[in-house]
């Protein structure tokens, strides 16, 4: 049991800042949907070229949300929208299933 008075430390150091704006689960997607909201906080500021770009995030463990790909590089995870910059920057970041 912790008895020192002090707040045990997180796993990520900004779950504080956004889990005062959104209600949090255990869900994994819940726990993915929190660092993609912290980096769409972070990485506000726009390039003058943008262009709306797919992608997939690997996962190999067992979750209804994880999909197939058939001859693709990465064959399971997380589909997920984002948008880029022409200078290979990611600024937004959405999963698939909230669109």
């Amino acid at each position: 049991m912790h008895t020192s008075g002090r707040k045990p430390c997180s796993v990520f150091p900004f779950e504080e800042k956004i889990s005062s704006d959104m209600s949090i689960s255990s869900s994994l997607l819940n726990y993915l949907r929190l660092i993609i909201a912290y980096f769409n906080l972070e990485f506000i500021v726009f390039h003058g070229y943008l262009s709306i770009d797919k992608s997939m995030i690997p996962y190999f463990g067992h979750h209804f949300a994880k999909m197939y790909n058939e001859g693709k590089f990465i064959r399971f995870g997380y589909k997920i929208w984002m948008l880029c910059s022409s200078d290979d920057y990611s600024y937004y970041i959405k999963k698939l299933a909230e669109i």
